[in-house]
């Protein structure tokens, strides 16, 4: 295009062209200019969402003609994929389970508890050891089970329910995440249905 421009501007100094020619060259420049500004733009928002949705770093480059095995036949079907091999997600959700794991933990210590507890000694010749040798002596055992009931911890309340709030929020922020996922495929769906049909048009000119 900046050829043409170029070229019209060399037929009207010879007077083979008028000014509305080199005008219209001018604005076939300037149109190309932001298409090709509009198409930086849209490749670099792609780029962001490819690597949102799978994970990975996006490529440089596609392989003309062998992108077609890689996109599912549905959009259902890249939901489902995207929602089952995105690292990020699963990453949000073993989180969940943690603060779930973190929010039962809580609870446990202030639960009931019940220790163990036992002693061997044997007195030989007035002194308390642990094992004789001669076999002589008195032997004392001691064995028993304590439980421990809390009655009452005013911390109790608030540490168990900043353990739950974690816990809920984490699982809210995986859900977000797949939702995010989802909104991004139905995007990357209804454009690449479109740039398909652009990419006809394109090669029919």
């Amino acid at each position: 295009t900046q050829k043409i421009a170029t070229i019209a501007r060399r037929l009207f100094a010879a007077g083979d062209a008028s000014r509305t020619d080199i005008a219209i060259a001018d604005a076939n420049v300037a149109s190309a200019r932001a298409e090709l500004d509009l198409a930086t733009k849209s490749r670099e928002e792609q780029r962001g969402d490819y690597e949102s949705i799978t994970g990975h770093q996006a490529p440089n480059d596609l392989m003309i003609g062998t992108y077609h095995r890689f996109v599912p036949d549905t959009k259902d079907a890249a939901i489902e994929l995207a929602l089952a091999n995105n690292p990020r997600l699963a990453a949000a959700f073993e989180t969940a389970d943690a603060s779930d794991y973190a929010a039962k933990a809580a609870m446990g210590r202030f639960g009931p508890q019940v220790n163990l507890f036992g002693s061997f000694q044997r007195d030989v010749a007035g002194r308390s050891v642990d094992v004789s040798s001669t076999g002589e002596g008195d032997e004392d055992w001691s064995m028993g089970v304590r439980l421990r009931v809390p009655i009452f911890d005013a911390t109790i309340a608030p540490t168990v329910n900043a353990a739950r709030f974690e816990a809920v929020e984490a699982r809210y922020r995986a859900l977000d995440q797949g939702r995010l996922i989802e909104r991004q495929i139905d995007r990357q769906w209804t454009a690449y249905r479109s740039a398909t049909r652009r990419v006809g048009i394109v090669q029919k000119q």
